[in-house]
């Protein structure tokens, strides 16, 4: 096919999606979880030390395990969940009837906490799975993200770099402080990366000609300008405030305003298809900013929920936290179905629904990581009354996506396009398909694995 229909043929095939279903959704983003824990498990079991074969079983458990669950084992989805579900609860209840009846003796480290390196690296992980799957055909079209309305795993993909950005945000942490000149301009530093590569983005894109789905973000517009802003005017919104726990009533207020504005006619305007000035060129990625700032401020006040006192806790206060967060996330879960009801699903809007759904997914991986935090620290107690009580437990993997996280998905955005520009990706066989994003997924994380083994972190703000 030449360049010029094949660009035509795979704007059209991206085009017109109304999405998958919550819960398939939720599987697909929480069998990672459960593939991790299976992991620390066999490295605890065969005392795996050496790092090669860590790197090998960390790929092979959990990058291959999401990429067949996004594309060739997509329609066994809830077998696979089931399946990992029920093994999980069978080796835990296996292994911690042992050591439960030394829970009054357990401590716990909080100064810097696996799960939150975890639940970040994994939103990096899922994203870079789909950015590329989601260019061959063998990647099913209710995944990809959709048109207007409806729910999809990668609609996620944004909300929740949002939401890991807030969680472990600066600004969050210092919200009692005064913002000072200073301060303005680091935060001014800190997203300069984004901008420039927003901007280098969309002049790319121009200049290769280079297939682009324009009602993802608009004619200009794209993910790293969206999540610079919202950094942005997230932390200047939250500068003047000084009590964390108003935190909160901050982002009901911005999300309860912007679906307001959605409701009295916004939302007919921006899903229109009128381009004819540089702002309605751009209207969903400018439009939808206020939802994105939302989730972005109601990170921040998860964040200083899970704040501790001590740098080392016991585990009954750890599971308490654990607790809270899970009942934070059901009532998330309750809302979600309300909203949907209500106004709809649209990640195009970033409307409230799709707020509420995001902060759902993410207390909900929040949850269950720090669950797998505390058996891990049961099952090493041996390890946590010496000096090596702070342990990082977290897969090789994970921890060198989060020691250069922008680079990460930098480097999957380059891959990304390179193959697209090399190869017509729509017309290949499910075999060839898989092959290719099997081998760009092992190019990535080896990469990676080898800057964080040497300690070479690709960062200067």
């Amino acid at each position: 096919m030449d360049a010029v229909s094949y660009k035509k043929f795979h704007e059209s095939f991206m085009q017109n999606n109304n999405g998958s279903s919550i819960l398939e959704v939720a599987g697909v983003v929480v069998a990672p979880y459960f593939a991790i824990f299976h992991c620390l498990n066999l490295v605890l079991v065969a005392n795996i030390v050496s790092t090669p074969l860590k790197f090998l079983l960390e790929f092979t458990t959990i990058v291959l395990l999401i990429i067949a669950n996004v594309t060739v084992a997509n329609e066994y989805l809830p077998v696979v969940v089931v399946t990992l579900i029920v093994a999980s609860v069978a080796a835990a209840a296996g292994q911690l009837r042992f050591v439960l009846h030394e829970a009054p003796f357990i401590q716990i480290p909080t100064t810097k906490p696996e799960f939150i390196t975890i639940t970040r690296a994994l939103v990096n992980l899922i994203s870079a799975v789909c950015i590329l799957a989601v260019d061959f055909q063998c990647f099913p079209r209710r995944f990809a993200k959709t048109e207007t309305y409806g729910v999809s795993l990668m609609d996620v993909g944004v909300g929740l770099y949002v939401f890991a950005n807030g969680i472990v945000s600066r600004e969050g942490r210092q919200s009692e402080e005064q913002f000072t000149w200073k301060k303005f301009r680091k935060l001014a530093i800190s997203i300069s990366p984004m901008i420039v590569l927003g901007m280098g983005r969309s002049l790319s894109v121009a200049a290769v000609d280079y297939h682009e789905h324009v009602s993802e973000y608009g004619v200009h517009w794209n993910f790293f300008i969206s999540l610079a802003l919202t950094v942005f005017l997230g932390a200047l919104i939250v500068a003047p405030i000084r009590e964390k726990d108003h935190l909160k009533f901050v982002a009901i207020v911005i999300v309860t305003i912007h679906e307001m504005c959605l409701q009295l006619g916004l939302a007919p305007y921006v899903l229109s298809d009128s381009r004819e000035n540089i702002l309605e060129a751009n209207k969903e990625g400018l439009f939808s900013l206020p939802g994105y700032i939302a989730i972005y401020i109601a990170s921040m006040y998860i964040q200083n929920c899970l704040k501790w006192s001590e740098p080392v806790i016991k585990c009954r206060e750890f599971l308490l936290q654990t607790a809270k967060m899970g009942l934070i996330s059901l009532c998330l879960w309750k809302m979600v179905y309300i909203a949907e009801e209500m106004f709809g699903i649209s990640r195009r809007l970033a409307n409230m629904g799709y707020v509420i759904w995001i902060l759902a997914i993410g207390t909900s991986m929040m949850s269950l990581l720090m669950l797998l935090e505390l058996g891990y620290y049961f099952l090493k107690f041996d390890k946590t009354k010496s000096d090596e009580c702070v342990h990082e437990y977290a897969p090789i993997i994970i921890k060198a996506i989060n020691y250069n996280g922008l680079i990460f998905f930098l480097t999957a955005n380059l891959l990304t396009g390179m193959i697209n520009l090399t190869v017509q990706t729509m017309l290949l066989d499910t075999i060839s398909s898989v092959a290719i994003v099997v081998a760009y997924m092992l190019i990535l994380c080896t990469l990676q694995t080898i800057l964080y083994v040497y300690r070479v972190q690709l960062k200067f703000w």
